[in-house]
């Protein structure tokens, strides 16, 4: 049975930092990651550390996907601060100016009433994915996280996005990419949750330039781009894209 003592070690961490967590909300994945970076940082009584993501995995026993996500949220709060070296070594550290983490909104209390017409409302829908072929349903039971938005909803980074593709698809292939707006919205977004605007253009750039035959035979479209987005290799960003946090 453990019998945990401060002799075998502890960690030292000011108080109205930890006043400061004990009032802001994050999820329990996010707390665990949270707690690897202050056990690796503030443990070894260090201000940051080079934190590999294959630590972060075995220390929390979340999967790769879900600790990326997690530390994403984190870094897009700004509890956290991220910097990559030239040989792409991620450090990680605790941002101790509090006043700069993100406001957390409102949270808002729904009367009963309301909240029984939103379980009424909302009851469970089929498992069945209709065929890609009905385009009036495409969309309909499509998880919420991943479906695209229209097109004048888009926010600027998906819009130059779209732009930037279709502009080298007419360079190599001389026509124009017929773009759609579901189904390849939905790729972009997709895409763009991992690489910033800068990364997707260089990716970009790559796939067109690639050799690869399946590329070739398969086509260039936004679905084989997000399909081989990992496999297409350059020298200026590291490949898999686990990799690719952005540093906001």
């Amino acid at each position: 049975m453990s019998n945990p003592q401060i002799e075998n070690g502890y960690l030292k961490i000011a108080s109205e930092l930890v006043d400061q967590f004990q009032s802001y909300r994050l999820s329990g994945q996010e707390w665990q990651v949270l707690w690897v970076i202050i056990r690796k940082t503030y443990g070894w009584q260090k201000k940051e550390d080079k934190i590999p993501l294959s630590q972060f995995v075995e220390l929390t026993g979340i999967n790769k996907p879900c600790v990326v996500r997690s530390i994403r949220k984190l870094l897009s709060k700004k509890i956290i601060i991220i910097q990559k070296d030239n040989a792409f070594n991620t450090t990680y550290s605790i941002q101790k100016r509090y006043k700069n983490w993100q406001p957390l909104s409102k949270k808002i209390t729904l009367s009963k009433k309301i909240t029984n017409v939103i379980q009424k409302d909302n009851k469970p829908l089929s498992k069945k994915i209709p065929s890609i072929d009905n385009k009036d349903n495409k969309d309909k039971y499509l998880e919420p996280e991943i479906v695209s938005k229209k097109e004048n909803d888009a926010t600027t980074d998906h819009k130059e996005a779209i732009k930037y593709f279709c502009d080298k698809y007419f360079e190599k292939c001389g026509t124009k990419y017929a773009f759609e707006g579901g189904k390849d919205g939905q790729h972009i977004k997709f895409i763009l949750r991992f690489l910033n605007l800068e990364q997707f253009k260089y990716k970009v750039n790559a796939f067109f330039s690639s050799g690869d035959e399946f590329i070739k035979k398969a086509g260039y479209t936004l679905g084989i781009l997000r399909s081989q987005i990992n496999k297409i290799k350059g020298d200026k960003y590291e490949t898999g894209i686990e990799r690719f946090i952005k540093n906001d």
